[in-house]
């Protein structure tokens, strides 16, 4: 296990350059549902950096179970709701979008283009709220790690 130390910092580092770069590729080639995939993960890891790093201990969690503790850890003046709530919304859309690609009984009358737009939009969505996670995650951090000390 790594840790919090420069090795650890070193390895996060070079996993969010080559997420982030395959991300951006995946989704210049039209591979939106690779880019959803990888900025969830981004958007989960920020998160989970951010109760780690307050909180200690560390473990895989929905990115709705995520966005739950962070609510109820995280103090309410450290809070972007307003994000938050992006995050979930965007969450339920990823679902929507990711899964209903081939089925057909509910979505019948939907399109593949307009299933393929879908995921454009949502990956789209999802690299913004991604840089915005990360931003807040950062300021978070921070402050919350100021009170501590």
């Amino acid at each position: 296990m790594l840790g919090g130390g420069i090795m650890a910092r070193q390895v996060r580092a070079e996993l969010y350059r080559q997420g982030i770069g395959r991300s951006e590729r995946a989704m210049r080639e039209g591979f939106y549902i690779e880019a959803i995939a990888i900025q969830e993960s981004v958007i989960a890891d920020r998160l989970e950096y951010l109760l780690e790093s307050v909180y200690g201990g560390r473990q895989f969690r929905s990115l709705g179970r995520l966005l739950s503790i962070v609510r109820s850890k995280i103090p309410e003046d450290q809070l972007d709701d307003e994000l938050l709530r992006s995050v979930e919304e965007w969450s339920k859309r990823r679902n929507a979008a990711v899964h209903r690609m081939v089925k057909f009984s509910e979505f019948h009358d939907i399109s593949w283009r307009q299933r393929l737009a879908d995921c454009r939009s949502a990956a789209f969505d999802g690299r913004r709220i991604m840089r915005e996670t990360d931003a807040w995650v950062r300021r978070a951090r921070r402050r919350l790690n100021q009170r501590v000390d």
